[in-house]
């Protein structure tokens, strides 16, 4: 949709074990419109950090995984992006953000001393 600026579709991650490939998420599909927030909730163990770890490209290294489904942010597949190209997309939005955070202090910075 045209108004989302998070869309998770079909979402799948297994990780490997000593037994095989074992499925973390299972075909998970979320949208989180422009300005609108988003609670993920379940029992313990059902996939919450996994998924969201996997949106923000911090899935464990180590391991080997497979992922299927797609993870559009902003209009980019976020699953096509190498983890430097994450990094660079998270580091300019957080960027803009703390600019924006900023602008908003009349003086740009607060005196916390004065307080």
């Amino acid at each position: 949709m045209e108004d989302n600026i998070l869309d998770v579709k079909n979402l799948t991650i297994e990780f490997n074990t000593n037994y095989g490939f074992k499925r973390v998420v299972n075909n998970v599909s979320f949208s989180v419109e422009k300005s609108k927030i988003l609670g993920i909730v379940g029992e313990s163990g059902c996939g919450k950090t996994v998924t969201s770890l996997s949106i923000v490209g911090l899935l464990p290294k180590r391991k080997k995984k497979k992922i299927e489904g797609e993870i559009i942010f902003q209009d980019n597949d976020l699953l096509k992006y190498k983890e430097k190209q994450l990094r660079k997309l998270y580091f300019d939005d957080f960027s803009r953000t703390i600019d924006f955070i900023e602008s908003l202090d009349e003086g740009g910075k607060t005196d916390i001393g004065s307080h």
